[in-house]
């Protein structure tokens, strides 16, 4: 199981952090430790947001840790509280993501 939260920030930054709960160390006893992306976002056409991601690495204190370049873009579609794929995309599957405090 994994918990994704995509936070948009006011001026076009983006991160993505993904943790895996319950989950504390790999069959061969490494940490496991939250997966971070960070980037930007911009508004696309007809109501899509634009989300790149640049760099990638373990999260750690809010920060990237042995960040290496990432090259990913997702296409959303906003509607009232939900964020999903504008287009569907059988290899890269990106998630749809709830707006938190959203109904």
């Amino acid at each position: 199981m994994q918990d994704l939260t995509l936070t948009l920030s006011p001026g076009g930054k983006a991160k993505l952090v993904t943790r895996y709960p319950g989950y504390t160390r790999t069959a061969a006893g490494v940490p496991v430790r939250p997966q971070g992306e960070i980037g930007t976002w911009t508004r696309g056409q007809r109501g899509t947001v634009v989300v790149s991601f640049t760099n990638i690495g373990d999260f750690v204190d809010g920060l990237i840790e042995k960040a290496r370049p990432d090259n990913t873009q997702y296409t959303f579609k906003l509607t009232g509280c939900v964020l999903a794929p504008a287009h569907r995309d059988p290899i890269a599957r990106p998630p749809t993501f709830h707006k938190a405090g959203c109904s």
